[in-house]
């Protein structure tokens, strides 16, 4: 237990060193929902196309069949636990609707906490033996209890078979897959939601200093990184300096950092690749010349620039769309008057897990939430359009597109638009099979705040910031050696 307890409290820690991402909620957090890991698509630095892999719907969708549970199911309380309230009171609602239960049958645990310092509250939790049934976890250290068997067990202790996610995006499996531990190759988690990424961008500006008339038209602008670039430079430009086209280098980052090759550590070793190299002259080149933001995620001005007109575009994920959450709040001010393209690159931003702690002693009741939460394609579906919410079941995805069924707030604010259809576009290419570490959030949160501190804004060169960054990665992972 005591090497837990220095695990979950170095988490704590890192999580404060990765303020540039959110929480995978509604609202606005400091806290680091970042992507887990990259994916294996080709980054388009050099204006290629990528080909999509194969992740289509399987005929049939999941299997509904499930075993019997492996664990106690005579608990007092069925407790779900999670750092606030944007997802779990919703999800026990569905879970209620489709099973005949009542939501009263469930009891939330609201931890009232940003999603980065969650990892020290379940430390606490755990810590004083109170009951823990499920809990969430992000994507971003998601592996650090998933590959630890005295905080999480795997899901065949609740009967599940991987077959009960044929219809799940590939690349959240991989995220909820021990690697390490008793129940390495395991799944130990499982998601409700697919965190598909695009572009937003204000329509009337696009038309007003980039001439476009149609999101196809915008796509083909900026359908990579050097045409990103350019339109970024026209847009400052045109507009005399009173308008970027991005809104953050962090939103940048979320994009390259997806599209990774390489998983970030090999053995003990930080890789710090040529991708890396060349979003940092990217993002100094628009942080100098014009085109981004000088803004931070999360951070004052972060939001203000889509409400007065001075950014143009957002990159978010799916749960940044809705009307109190980053990207409702930045567009508050021009309603319906938005559009939502692929960007420069396919990715995905961020996800929350369902995870069962070794503790839970209702496990029935577990089962039958995570079923219905995770595998029920009709229950799915209907979550994507009164959450909203991108999924995690291809084919429930599939019907929501294909019917062009309203998303509630966000189909009015991005014009009528199907952006669901573009976000599906991007999220079924995300492959991390092999790329997934337990650091992955913290080397993202280093190298970002590294060059747009003291290589864009400082006077470091792009070595000086890279042996800066290994510095802070090694002061804060002293088991990490440094860079390949």
């Amino acid at each position: 237990m005591n090497t837990l307890k220095r695990t979950l409290a170095l988490v704590a820690t890192l999580a404060m060193a990765s303020t540039a991402f959110v929480a995978c909620g509604d609202d606005k957090s400091d806290s680091t929902p970042a992507t887990t890991a990259p994916a294996t698509t080709a980054p388009a630095t050099e204006g290629e196309t990528q080909a999509p892999t194969e992740d289509k719907p399987v005929e049939g969708g999941n299997s509904q069949e499930v075993g019997e549970v492996k664990l106690p199911t005579n608990g007092d309380k069925f407790n779900v636990v999670s750092w606030d309230a944007n997802d779990c009171p919703k999800l026990i609602k569905l879970w209620a609707e489709t099973t005949g239960k009542s939501e009263s049958d469930a009891n939330f645990v609201d931890l009232q906490c940003a999603g980065g310092a969650a990892a020290a509250k379940f430390d606490q939790r755990f810590a004083s033996d109170e009951n823990t049934d499920v809990f969430f976890v992000e994507a971003d250290w998601a592996l650090r209890f998933v590959n630890d068997d005295k905080t999480t067990v795997a899901l065949d202790q609740l009967g599940f078979t991987e077959d009960n996610w044929k219809d799940a995006y590939a690349y959240t499996l991989e995220i909820a897959r021990a690697t390490d531990g008793a129940n390495s190759g395991k799944l130990v988690g499982a998601s409700w939601q697919a965190a598909a990424g695009g572009f937003a961008y204000r329509t009337d500006l696009a038309e007003q200093y980039l001439g476009v008339k149609s999101a196809d038209d915008m796509q083909a602008k900026i359908g990579d990184w050097d045409k990103f670039a350019a339109a970024a430079k026209e847009v400052y430009t045109k507009s005399e300096g009173k308008v970027n086209l991005a809104d953050s280098l962090g939103g940048m980052w979320q994009v390259y950092a997806a599209n990774r090759k390489a998983p970030w550590v090999s053995g003990t070793r930080v890789n710090f690749d040529d991708q890396c190299k060349a979003f940092a002259e990217l993002a100094k080149d628009l942080w100098t010349n014009g085109g981004v933001a000088h803004v931070s995620q999360w951070n004052d001005g972060w939001e203000q620039g889509g409400v007065d007109g001075s950014t143009m575009g957002y990159f978010v994920s799916t749960w940044g769309v809705g009307e109190t959450a980053f990207f409702g709040n930045a567009s508050a001010s021009s309603r319906g008057q938005w559009n939502m393209v692929q960007g420069p690159a396919s990715y995905f931003w961020g996800g929350t897990w369902m995870v069962v702690h070794p503790g839970c002693d209702n496990a029935d009741l577990a089962q039958s939430f995570i079923k219905a939460c995770t595998v029920d394609q009709a229950a799915m579906k209907k979550y994507a359009t009164s959450k909203p919410e991108f999924v995690n079941n291809k084919t429930a995805m599939s019907e929501v597109i294909g019917e062009n069924l309203k998303i509630e707030f966000a189909t009015e604010n991005f014009g009528g638009q199907n952006y669901f259809k573009v976000l599906d576009e991007n999220v079924k290419t995300m492959d991390l099979k092999g790329l997934v570490t337990p650091y992955d959030a913290t080397i993202k949160g280093i190298f970002l705040g590294k060059i747009q501190d003291e290589y864009c804004t400082g006077n470091m060169s792009y070595d000086e910031a890279i042996s800066a960054a290994l510095e802070q990665v090694q002061a804060d992972v002293p088991e990490l050696a440094g860079n390949a």
